[in-house]
Order: C-alpha cells, then sequence, then structure tokens
C-alpha cells in the first residue's frame, strides 16, 4: 500500500554501509542540493522595449545563488536577484533563454528556459482576464486600451482559449 509509505529525504540518510545516501548514487547523477527553478516558459511583450522578467523564482540548496544566462541574446542580463533585463529589437522577432541558478554552496545548477516573443506594435495579445467576451477592453494587452476590431494581428496564448474562440465562431459539416 503506497499510502503508507514514508518519503526519506536523503539530505539525511543513512546508507546500509553507514555512509550517506550518495553510496546510492555511485556515478553521480543525482543533483543532490540543486536549487528548483519556477516559472512560465512564455512572455510576451512588444517590439523596441525594455523587457523584465516577472514570475520567476528560486528555492532549494543553501538558499544562496548565482545567476547566469548561458542562453540569450545579445544584450541582455540577470541581476543577483535573477531577473532577466533586455531590450528587444525593432520588428517582431522571438528570443530564447536559458537561466541558470547556481548554489553557492554546493556549485550545483539547474537551467530554466523560455521564449520571449516581441510582437509588433500593431499586435493585440489576448488575456482573457475578464471575461470571453471578445469586445471586453481589458481582455486584451497591447491595444492602446480598446478591444481588436478584426482578427487580424491577433496572439492568443492558450490552446484552451484557442479551442474556445474557434468553436464559438464555427461552422460543422456532416
Amino acid at each position: 500500500n503506497c499510502s503508507t509509505l514514508t518519503p526519506i529525504n536523503f539530505a539525511n540518510y543513512t546508507g546500509a554501509g553507514g555512509g550517506s545516501a550518495k553510496e546510492l548514487d555511485p556515478h553521480n547523477k543525482i543533483k543532490w542540493n540543486a536549487p528548483v527553478i519556477t516559472g512560465p516558459t512564455q512572455f510576451y511583450t512588444q517590439e523596441s522595449t525594455a523587457w523584465t522578467s516577472t514570475g520567476i523564482s528560486v528555492t532549494g540548496g543553501s538558499g544562496s545563488y548565482t545567476y547566469s544566462l548561458p542562453v540569450a541574446p545579445g544584450g541582455a542580463s540577470v541581476d543577483g536577484s535573477g531577473v532577466v533585463s533586455f531590450t528587444t529589437a525593432a520588428g517582431a522577432a522571438s528570443y530564447n533563454f536559458t537561466l541558470r541558478a547556481t548554489d553557492t554552496v554546493s556549485s550545483e545548477y539547474t537551467d530554466h528556459s523560455f521564449v520571449l516573443d516581441a510582437l509588433s506594435t500593431d499586435t493585440c495579445l489576448w488575456t482573457g482576464g475578464t471575461s470571453v467576451a471578445w469586445a471586453t477592453a481589458s481582455n486584451w494587452t497591447y491595444c492602446a486600451g480598446a478591444a481588436p476590431l478584426t482578427t487580424s494581428k491577433v496572439v492568443i496564448s492558450s490552446c484552451q482559449l484557442i479551442i474556445h474562440v474557434c468553436l464559438r465562431r464555427a461552422t460543422f459539416l456532416s
């Protein structure tokens, strides 16, 4: 019965030979004290805009980390808190990033990859934060405070929302 199993905290585990849990990992495949990074894998902004990451957090390890960007476009930077900054170029584009958090005690690290899509200034981004109504201006970002008047130059970032919008306007043939 799995519900009665007690999880093992490997950091404090003593192996059968009296050693640490690391004796169970003779090939050093387990990151014993690595940080854990959580956060979005997709961000949006507009072209020619200064952008900073939000919603990325790091836990675990010793609690003290250094940050780097092993994958990033030129001009991107990361501060001592793990916040990534970048100014997008003119024109719509996608930028790939990998944020690395390294534990300052164990030197173990974890990577978190994400994409920043820079939308052209005439493109609206659906957030659906208020309702499912297309005409509700607060459901849109980058639309100069209004809902779009056409379906061109529109980005809908969630598959569920795409299905909902498409099905409401679809005609099914049998």
